[in-house]
């Protein structure tokens, strides 16, 4: 006969084990990229706003040729920030 708190920690021990599998599973998945266009969509501002931000320095951005790609982890960032970037003063 299995006690109850015998069932309980096997059961919490697979569940911590499922859960470093997805976190390795997020960890090593490819990291997605937006470009300009779709940056401003979502910040809801000009392409050119967005072009200067990354050109000031605000918003980090690789770019590859001639276009900018914005990791999805800057995207984050500048979503919880968007009002301090839109109203920040230039000096």
């Amino acid at each position: 006969m299995i006690l109850p708190f015998e069932e309980i920690l096997s059961n919490q021990a697979r569940i911590e084990e499922q859960n470093l599998t997805i976190l390795q599973i997020l960890k090593n998945r490819p990291k997605k990229h937006f470009t300009i266009q779709e940056v401003s969509q979502r910040l809801k501002q000009t392409d050119q706003t967005t072009i200067g931000q990354i050109k000031k320095g605000l918003i980090e951005a690789t770019k590859v040729g001639r276009k900018y790609l914005i990791p999805e982890d800057e995207l984050e960032r500048i979503c919880k920030e968007v009002k301090s970037l839109k109203y920040q003063r230039v000096g």
